[in-house]
This record gives C-alpha cells, sequence and structure tokens, in this order.
C-alpha cells in the first residue's frame, strides 16, 4: 500500500538522505515515478537542511564545499578559470564559461549554500540595460521555472547582484544534439534510428508538457537539446518562449528564432496566428536533419532560407536516407506541413506517433495524397512561365475550386458521420441522461465543483427537461470555468450551446416581460463569441449549425432536441464511464469494469490532469478490487486518488480522501484511514454532500475494530441518519453484533434480502441485488444454528444476487462449514442439492474474473471447496496450494498481513484434505505429516494475531470444521 502523503514524503526524505548527492536525482526519478508535486515536497525538505553544519559536513560534500575564500577551496576540476567578468554573483560563485546564447552567458557555477553546481545563465553586457532584453530575460526565468517535467531543465533560483540579472539553471552535463548532429555529419554515418526516435520523443513530451502549461518556446532546435552521458535529451533556453495569453504581443516586431528551424508563419512575422504548432514545425525540422543529416532548407542567406520555406517543399526524407521507413517519412512531413491546419494538432499527437515508431506500429498521421500534391504545385509554380501563366491560372483555379470544395465537403460530411453523433447515440444509452438513481452531474460537482464538465452534464439534462433558464445558468457557469482553466474549445462550444438556449427562450413566458430583445441581442453576442468551428479537434464538442444567428426561436428548440456531439471527444468518454460506475455500486459485472476503465482512461488520455477523471478511475479501481479479491490493484487506485488529491490544492474532495482511507482500512491502516476521512469531514464540513455518510461509516469500522464499541454505533448511527438504507453501514453494524455473539440484534440490523423462502418484515425494503447482504445473512443463521434458513438463503444467493467472486468464493467456504450430521442426516437430500450449488457458486466465482491476464485468489478457493466437498482431494489440495501461492505474489505485505485469516483458512482446509488422504496404503504417512504441519502452521497465526471483526465468525467456524475433521478416528 502506498503511505499518507506525510508519511510518504517523510521515508523518501531519509531515504534520500542516506545516499551521495550524486546518486539523489537518479533515486528520486525511480521513487517518485513522475511525481513532481512529491518529488518538490522532498527536494524541499533537503534543501532545508542549507544551514545544518552536521549535514554539510558529510564527507560526500566535501568536493563542492569552499573551505577558506581562496582558489584553494575547491578541487582541482572545479578551479575557476582566468578572464571570469565576475568572481561570485550572490550564492553563486563562477567556474567556467559553458556557451553563450544571442540573449545571454551560461557559466558553470557552484551554488555555496547547496554545495551544487549549476548552470548559471547571465544577461549579456551588451544587453544590460535594454529594456526589452532585460523584460525577455525575466520572461524566461518566469516562464521556465514554472515547469516541472524530467526533460525541462529546471530553474532553481535567479536574482540581481549590481545591475547584472541571472538565474540558476539544473547543470545537465553532456553535448547539445547540434554537436551530436555535427559530429555524425563529419564521421558520414547516420544516428541510430531509435536512439534518435527516443530523444525526439521526450522532448516532444517536455513541449507537450510546456504546452498544457500555455507556454510556446518557439527557438526549438538541436542546439537547445541537451543529451546527458546518461543518454537522457534535455530541452533548455525558453529566452524567446511566450505565454498563450501574451500571444498577440508575440508576433510583432523582429523575427524570434532560428532561421533553419522556424515555421512559416515565424517567417511572416504576422500579428496573428502563431500557436503551439509552430513548435510542432520546428521539431519536425530538427527530427529532418536528425534523420537525413542536413537541415531542410538551406542558403547563403537569412533571407534565401525564408523564401525556401515559404514557398518550397523539402526534400523527401527516404531521397536523402533510403533506410528510412516510410512510416518515418510521414511523421517528418506531417509535422512539417507549410498549413498549421495540416500538421499534427497536438505536440501530444506528434509524441504519440513517435511512440508508434519506437514501438514498430503504424503511425496515425498520413501522407497527402494526389489532388493536395496538384494544387500545391499549382499554387507554387502557376508564375513559371509568362506564356502558360493564363492557361495555369484557369487550370488551377478550375481544378482548386473543383478538388477543394469536393474534398472539404466530402471530408467534412465523413467527419460529421464518424464523430459526430445525435446526443442518445453518441453517449450508447438513449436514456444516459436521465436514468433512473442516476445523477452523474451530482458526483461530479463532488468530485471537483470547478470542473465544467458537471455543469455541461446538468445543463444537458436540463435542456431534455426543457428547462431553459435553469440550463443557461448552468452554461454560464461551466464557460466561466472554462475560462478560468483555459479550455479554449469547450468554452466556445458552451457559448454556443448558450446562444441557442437564449435563442429558444426569446418566444414563450419570458417575451412577456419585455426580455425578448435583450435575449436575442445575448444570443446574438454568444454566437459571435463562440468563434469559428474545428470538427476536426477532440477539443470540440459540439456539431454547429452554419449560420445559427439566422435560426427562429422554434428551430432553436430544434436545434437543441437533436443536439449532435463527438463521441470522441473527453465528456463522452466521462459520461459513459460514469454510466457504468453507477451500475457497480449494487454489483457490477466484470465486463462493466471493464468498459468503465476504458471510457475513464480514454477521458484521462484527453485531459491528464482532470481532478474528476482521476478520481472516479481510482474510485472504480477500488470497488474493483474489493468485489474481485484483486487486492493487490488497490495501489493502482491510490496512486489515481493522490494525484487527483495533489492536482486539487486546497480544495480536495471528500471522495478522494474518503477512499483513500477505504482503501488504509482494507489493509489494516487505521491511524491513516482516520486521518483521511478526519480530513475528508473537515472538506464537507457544512456542504452536507450526498456521500458523506460513507465517511461516518468509515470511522465506526475503525472505532469497531479498536473495540470502542459505543462510539462505532454512533458513527454507524450518524450514516444511516443521512441514508437510512446504506446497505454497507447495515452490514458493519451487524457484523459488529456478530462477532459480540449477539445474533438477535445483528438479525434485526442486517439488510433484507428476497431469498424466496424467507418473506422480508412488512414495510421493509428486499435487497435483491447486494450479494454481501445474502452472504450476511447466511453467517447469522449458521452462527444461530438455523441450517435449513441458512441454506435457502444460499440458494437465493446464487439465484437473485449480483455475481461477486468475492461473496460466491466464501459462500462456498461458509457450505463447507455446515455439520456432517445436518448433511447426513436432516439435511441427506439437500446434500446433493448443497454440491450442486456450491459447483454453481464456484463456476460464477471463477469463469468470468479473468483480468489482465490474471484470476484472483478467491477463485482458485472456490475451486478448490467444491472438490473437497466431493471427495476429490487431491484437486482440492492443489487449488488451495495456488490460491494461498497466488496471495503471496501478488497483494502487497499490509494486504496479507491484515487478512491473515485468508490463508490460515485455506491452510485448515488443506489440512483437512490431506487428512482425509492419510488412510493411503502407500502415501498416507506423508499426507498425515502435511495434514499436521498445514494445521500447526494455522494454529500459530492464530496464536499470534487476532481476526478482523468483519470476518472473525468465518474463520472460528472453518478452524472449528478443522479441528472436529482431524479428531475424527
Amino acid at each position: 500500500m502506498v503511505d499518507p502523503p506525510s508519511k510518504r514524503i517523510e521515508e523518501l526524505f531519509h531515504a534520500a538522505l542516506e545516499r551521495n548527492p550524486e546518486e539523489r536525482a537518479c533515486f528520486l526519478d525511480a521513487a517518485c515515478a513522475g511525481d513532481a508535486g512529491l518529488r518538490e515536497e522532498v527536494e524541499a525538505l533537503l534543501a532545508m537542511l542549507g544551514e545544518a553544519a552536521d549535514y554539510f559536513d558529510r564527507p560526500e560534500w566535501a568536493v563542492l564545499r569552499p573551505q577558506a575564500a581562496g582558489d584553494d577551496a575547491l578541487p582541482p576540476g572545479l578551479q575557476p578559470e582566468e578572464g571570469l567578468p565576475f568572481e561570485r554573483l550572490g550564492e553563486f560563485r563562477l567556474i567556467r564559461r559553458l556557451g553563450e546564447g544571442g540573449m545571454g552567458v551560461v557559466y558553470l557555477a557552484v551554488q555555496e549554500s547547496l554545495d551544487r553546481q549549476v548552470a548559471l545563465k547571465v544577461i549579456r553586457p551588451e544587453q544590460t540595460g535594454s529594456r526589452e532584453a532585460e523584460t525577455r530575460f525575466a520572461r524566461e526565468v518566469e516562464l521556465a521555472a514554472g515547469l516541472r517535467h524530467a526533460n525541462i531543465v529546471a530553474v532553481h533560483a535567479s536574482g540581481e547582484q549590481k545591475g547584472v540579472r541571472y538565474f540558476a539553471m539544473e547543470y545537465v552535463p553532456g553535448e547539445s544534439l547540434n554537436d551530436v548532429l555535427r559530429r555524425a555529419a563529419d564521421e558520414k554515418r547516420q544516428l541510430p534510428l531509435r536512439t534518435a526516435l527516443g530523444w525526439f520523443h521526450d522532448i516532444a513530451a517536455a513541449l507537450d508538457c510546456a504546452h498544457k502549461a500555455g507556454v510556446i518556446h518557439r527557438d526549438v532546435k538541436p542546439s537547445n537539446v541537451r543529451i546527458t552521458p546518461e543518454g537522457r535529451a534535455m530541452l533548455m533556453d525558453f529566452g524567446v518562449a511566450r505565454h498563450v495569453r501574451l500571444a498577440t504581443l508575440t508576433l510583432t516586431g523582429a523575427f524570434r528564432g532560428t532561421p533553419h528551424y522556424a515555421s512559416p508563419e515565424q517567417v511572416r512575422a504576422r500579428s496573428t496566428g502563431i500557436d503551439h504548432r509552430t513548435d510542432v514545425y520546428s521539431l519536425g525540422a530538427s527530427l529532418y536533419e536528425a534523420m537525413t543529416g542536413q537541415v531542410p532548407f538551406q542558403g547563403e542567406t537569412t533571407e534565401q532560407v525564408f523564401h525556401q520555406i515559404l514557398v518550397r517543399d523539402p526534400l523527401p526524407p527516404r531521397r536523402l536516407n533510403p533506410s528510412l521507413s516510410r512510416d518515418v517519412e510521414t511523421a517528418i512531413t506531417t509535422a512539417m506541413e507549410k498549413d498549421p491546419g495540416r500538421r499534427y494538432q497536438t505536440m501530444a499527437a506528434f509524441q504519440e506517433d513517435l511512440r508508434r515508431l519506437l514501438a514498430g506500429e503504424p503511425v496515425v498521421a498520413r501522407p497527402p495524397g494526389w489532388v493536395r500534391k496538384t494544387v500545391t504545385w499549382f499554387r507554387r509554380r502557376w508564375r513559371s512561365s509568362a506564356v502558360a501563366a493564363l492557361l495555369l491560372i484557369v487550370v488551377a483555379s478550375l481544378v482548386f475550386y473543383t478538388t477543394e470544395v469536393w474534398r472539404y465537403t466530402d471530408e467534412q460530411t465523413k467527419l460529421a458521420r464518424k464523430h459526430f453523433k445525435p446526443l442518445p447515440e453518441a453517449l450508447e444509452q438513449p436514456d444516459l441522461l436521465v436514468a433512473r438513481n442516476y445523477v452523474p452531474w451530482a458526483w461530479c460537482l463532488e468530485a471537483d465543483p470547478e470542473d465544467p464538465s458537471g455543469y455541461v452534464l446538468r445543463a444537458l439534462y436540463l435542456i431534455a427537461k426543457a428547462r431553459f433558464e435553469e440550463a443557461a445558468e448552468d452554461l454560464a457557469t461551466c464557460a466561466r470555468f472554462c475560462r478560468e482553466r483555459g479550455e479554449a474549445r469547450l468554452q466556445r462550444d458552451t457559448t454556443y450551446l448558450l446562444g441557442l438556449v437564449h435563442l429558444a427562450m426569446s418566444e414563450g413566458p419570458a417575451s412577456e416581460h419585455g426580455r425578448r430583445a435583450d435575449l436575442l441581442e445575448q444570443a446574438r453576442i454568444e454566437f459571435e463569441a463562440a468563434g469559428e468551428f474545428e470538427p476536426a479537434s477532440h477539443g470540440t464538442l459540439v456539431w454547429r449549425v452554419l449560420d445559427p444567428a439566422a435560426l427562429s426561436a422554434r428551430e432553436a428548440r430544434e436545434a437543441l432536441e437533436t443536439i449532435v456531439i463527438s463521441s470522441e471527444h473527453y465528456f463522452v468518454h466521462l459520461c459513459i464511464g460514469l454510466y457504468f460506475f453507477a451500475k457497480l455500486h449494487r454489483g457490477g459485472e466484470i465486463l462493466e469494469y471493464k468498459k468503465a476503465f476504458n471510457y475513464f482512461e480514454k477521458a484521462l488520455e484527453r485531459r491528464p490532469d482532470s481532478v474528476m477523471v482521476l478520481t472516479f478511475l481510482g474510485r472504480t479501481y477500488y470497488i474493483f478490487a474489493r468485489f474481485y479479491d484483486f487486492l493487490h490493484l488497490c495501489e493502482r487506485s491510490q496512486n489515481y486518488l493522490q494525484r487527483a488529491h495533489r492536482l486539487a490544492g486546497d480544495r480536495p474532495s471528500h471522495l478522494v480522501l474518503n477512499t483513500l482511507g477505504a482503501i488504509c482500512l482494507l489493509s489494516g491502516d487505521d491511524e491513516a484511514a482516520l486521518e483521511y476521512n478526519r480530513a475528508a469531514l473537515a472538506q464537507a464540513e457544512g456542504e452536507a454532500p450526498g456521500n458523506v455518510h460513507n465517511v461516518y461509516s468509515c470511522i465506526g469500522r475503525v472505532c469497531a475494530r479498536q473495540q470502542r464499541i459505543d462510539e462505532a454505533f454512533e458513527w454507524y448511527g450518524k450514516a444511516l441518519a443521512l441514508h437510512p438504507d446504506d446497505v454497507a453501514t447495515k452490514i458493519a453494524m451487524a457484523e459488529l453484533f456478530l462477532n459480540q455473539n449477539e445474533t438477535g440484534r445483528a438479525l434485526e440490523v442486517a439488510p433484507e434480502v428476497d431469498s424466496g423462502g424467507i418473506e422480508p418484515r412488512a414495510g421493509s425494503t428486499s435487497t435483491r441485488l447486494h450479494p454481501s447482504a445474502y452472504l450476511l445473512r447466511i453467517r447469522i443463521r449458521l452462527e444461530r444454528g438455523e441450517y435449513d434458513d441458512a441454506a435457502r438463503i444460499l440458494q437465493g444467493l446464487l439465484v437473485r444476487a449480483n455475481k461477486s467472486p468475492r461473496d460466491f468464493g466464501v459462500a462456498c467456504i461458509l457450505a463447507a462449514t455446515f455439520p456432517d450430521e445436518w448433511l447426513n442426516n436432516a439435511g441427506r437430500r439437500e446434500k446433493t442439492g448443497m454440491l450442486k450449488i456450491v459447483a454453481s457458486l464456484a463456476w460464477e466465482a471463477t469463469h468470468p474474473t479473468s483480468f489482465e491476464g490474471q484470476r484472483p485468489p478467491i477463485c482458485f478457493t472456490a475451486q478448490a471447496v467444491t472438490a473437497w466437498l466431493s471427495g476429490q482431494y487431491e484437486t482440492a489440495i492443489s487449488r488451495f496450494e495456488r490460491a494461498i501461492r497466488t496471495r503471496l505474489e501478488w497483494w502487497p505485505r499490509e494486504m496479507l498481513e491484515y487478512h491473515w485469516t485468508e490463508n490460515a483458512r485455506d491452510l485448515y482446509f488443506l489440512a483437512m484434505a490431506h487428512f482425509r488422504l492419510a488412510g493411503d496404503p502407500e502415501s498416507g504417512a506423508v499426507h498425515a505429516e502435511k495434514a499436521r504441519a498445514c494445521f500447526e502452521e494455522a494454529e500459530e497465526e492464530w496464536r499470534i494475531r487476532s481476526p478482523p471483526v468483519e470476518t472473525a465468525d468465518i474463520i472460528k467456524r472453518v478452524r472449528a470444521k478443522a479441528r472436529e475433521v482431524l479428531a475424527a478416528p
């Protein structure tokens, strides 16, 4: 299990402290597994030790620690070179010059407070005093410091001394990619394909991180990529980078960037149009050079290079390097398309195709067809001959008009048919948004009340009910949160829907109050604000009519009734995932879990930082792990939930905290469970959210384990006061009574079931689907000695309850603990029927449970119990042993320690199976010895531990059965 955040940080801090400084970075890379927030916390603790002399007196820090004011304080390899303009800047002592650019000079320096090497960038002397240069320098610090990625050079600190501005970056040893390419060209050899693709895949990931943070690099080139001795590619130099919110300011004035890698829109230096796709082009141009050994365009002057970038296509990469595959060439040429609309639309898409190339899979991008090539040729060469100019213009115009109109119409139609569907069809269920007991927006707003998706969901429901006033409020709120989160496409789609709603409201009750003109004006403004329609983007949600402002109010209502949305949009995957998630609360088939995982993971691909998706993905894995006995998947659940917790910042959802607490509870960590659930209560205070009863129930379980019985019942009472029909809380209360041998009171609070033979109490709610409720009643009836009733409920569990592999497996175990006297006498006829029921339960527990090529241990236990009851003792032994081995291999240590009764229970059955074979003339002695050893091993566990409150009665019954069998003559 993953520990609570504070404990995890502390463990990593002490582990890092035991390593040499040069080993810490690699250790934190592996230990934090890309978790930038966790790593930042650990590094902050390490940095705080800068004032602790006992720490910095350790021998491994001696190589960097100056011991005197003179140069002799540093080792020979770090002696300052002569001719440096400064001896030190602030706490940084300059060592040697590393390189320079148009705006700054970079030095190797030692940060004396932390005794570490850094790369110190200093503004060039001739730029000092230049307002523009100093603004750019400050912006580079601001933008680079805000980015956290394994392949982006980190910024540590910045400052100014005596009018000289500087900032310190992570020192990355190695050489630039430009040097690597130059050396390969000098040696007339090609770079290893996989190595080069791996570097560019890493840089694409770094740029994708920057783009998601709103930063456009604008100077992607080989000299700004550093290759470490370990072979990692690092992106650096954000000197000409811009944030998207400053886009209009970055496109005026002088050209910024490097000529050979500049995109056409950079060359034109237009006042509009430059966005993150310029980095896609530059990275493609750099990849072109790495694959072919030469830059895409060459010229004696910058103007010549610029002219070629604007009007010519580069030579096909395969012509320069025939060993390249067609897919590699397609990826390069797609990234280098002159029209930004034809390039990869996101760096993530480019990165995905690079990943496919590394994996040997076909790329998603497709080379241009002959029509596009012909049109492009005519566009660029129609002036090549004065004699043919008129003919070429006419032919080009005809061809262009015909082909472009056909292509546009055909492509748009195909796109609409492929990706955009009527709302019910896109969501795969006609009643998905209005199904009974299904309120996905409520869960969304609990998971993240500032995520626009919950408001979109509720608005669509309200539109379907023609409750336009309320829908308009939700859409306006959604647009506001989209604006705050930078979700431009969803904001435009939401604004478009809001315009339709206002237009639909302009005729009807609202118009009687003189609001018709206001509503029409609002709709007009909103349609204008919605901007252009981008159907090719996965970020586009709603298919729009060509001229919404020309619609009448009645036509607007019809458009709302027949909303067409993209079936590839994040929202759709989230919504369908929530639909399957809703079905899991009362027990779900494994295919429904797989579908929920699939849809949530698709949503996560499109929005990796969505607190909402991470929350539901984590909760789904938790429910699945518990329901199917895949307890090792709790760690995966915890990882998703902790990511959601970190991303939520100061507004964590009580759902996340409660589920993290429930996972800790499942692993026996009561203190962590209590800590998480108290935090969940504090977060939910005053909100009275629908799921807070789970928090009360969780705290009650902790109290029950700690034998604080009165407190446990008090918390259970609070949970039931909020949710009187909560089956899980009723089961927890009944288990507590059962553990205290108060079976009568346990029976009173246990949820009612429909077994076919026992009528529920008058006025009670029958629980037809919850398998744990059936299982609980079987346990109570067995403790009371009411075996006939227990047998009928066992049959009801098989016939009426949802299929729960864990509960069905435990039911098989309980069936095996029926007294032999009852089976052989009063229940003789039931014995044959019992074997059939157990065999069916074992089949249901085993047949549908494969997940990721694995089966849970309860499957093998259920099969083993069936074999034991039917006298197939050899088979039973092999299955019980496999169940124990599976738990030892898969389950985390904490799970094994708390749920020790699982293996102990199977050991008791192993002892009984071996004992049945002890009468064999040839192998009887061996089986007798194994029976004794298995029994003693289980008894040893029993002597040193107490059984969990939740399952104490089950292990007691199995133990009593084993004693009875082994005591038989």
